[in-house]
């Protein structure tokens, strides 16, 4: 597999796991209602009345979370609570960056020995092939770690989109209606 392919699934593994860390129980909607046999009309009691909404139901902002991961990576996943996620936005930014900025100094550092054995052949003026050589590999990784970079970056707005998009989706134990499973036995 191909080092890009290898990182797209080492994140999307990482983001994924880290999704179901983070995933809070939310209180249902169809066990919270209103109680409406005192005169208090603020008491809750466990009646299948008139629904009240969760606390959480107001939802977070899209436009938010994206202009907030946009600026600051990983700000997007914390206004949307999903703490877990902006630290692993970070660690991966991080190494990203450190590896795009060690391939981008090994290929100044070749590109100025190459230059020099150019300078050094008076003859041809082709100079080393193999310091031209690694002088390309490096430049390669560094363009290749770039473009993880970006990946990290847009993954980083989609998931904070998807979080604010989902942060009112109600999760809950009660799909509503029972099954029941009998089995006769005979004596």
């Amino acid at each position: 597999m191909c080092t890009i392919g290898k990182a797209a699934v080492l994140i999307i593994a990482v983001l994924t796991l880290s999704n179901f860390v983070s995933s809070q129980p939310r209180i249902s909607s169809a066990i919270i209602q209103r109680d409406t046999s005192s005169s208090q009309g603020d008491s809750l009691s466990l009646l299948p009345e008139k629904p009240v909404p969760p606390p959480h139901a107001s939802g977070k902002s899209t436009t938010l979370a994206l202009l907030l991961s946009a600026v600051l990576p990983g700000a997007g996943q914390i206004y949307t609570e999903r703490y877990l996620h902006a630290p692993v936005v970070w660690a991966l930014g991080y190494h990203l960056v450190r590896q795009w900025d060690k391939g981008n100094n090994l290929y100044r550092n070749y590109g100025e020995q190459f230059a020099r054995s150019v300078a050094l052949d008076t003859v041809n003026h082709a100079g080393s092939s193999q310091l031209k050589f690694i002088r390309d590999f490096y430049h390669d990784e560094r363009d290749r770690f770039a473009l993880y970079i970006g990946i990290l970056y847009v993954l980083n707005l989609v998931d904070a989109y998807v979080g604010a998009s989902l942060y009112s989706f109600e999760v809950s134990d009660e799909l509503g209606g029972s099954a029941f499973i009998r089995f006769p036995i005979r004596f």
